[in-house]
């Protein structure tokens, strides 16, 4: 969503005061919807160990609407810091992710 968001402020016309319909409010829907499925998928290939379709269903599906959740945090920190802000955001989720991932694959292959 912290992409979405700096994606449709960088391609926003400058001196606009409204959000110009169309392709802008449609890739902000999708960049919506697309962090929304990219929750879920992530979530159901690291519980890829729980056989229960429904149980890893379940959770995925938990995750992804909690994503949304965080995703509120990206407009204060577009008011408040811009573009710079939204780039920072961007690269310390980029980092927490790549860290969270490590740990993902190390708890998976201990015994």
């Amino acid at each position: 969503m912290t992409l979405t968001v700096y994606v449709v402020d960088l391609l926003r016309p400058r001196g606009a005061h409204e959000m110009v319909a169309g392709r802008l409010a449609l890739f902000f829907a999708g960049g919506t919807l697309g962090g929304i499925l990219l929750a879920a998928l992530v979530t159901w290939v690291l519980l890829a160990p729980i056989a229960s379709y429904y149980r890893r269903g379940g959770l995925s599906i938990v995750s992804s609407f909690a994503t949304v959740i965080l995703m509120v945090v990206t407009l204060p920190i577009h008011e408040l810091f811009g573009r710079a802000g939204l780039a920072a955001l961007a690269s310390a989720c980029f980092v927490l992710a790549l860290a969270l991932a490590v740990l993902a694959r190390r708890a998976a292959a201990a015994p």
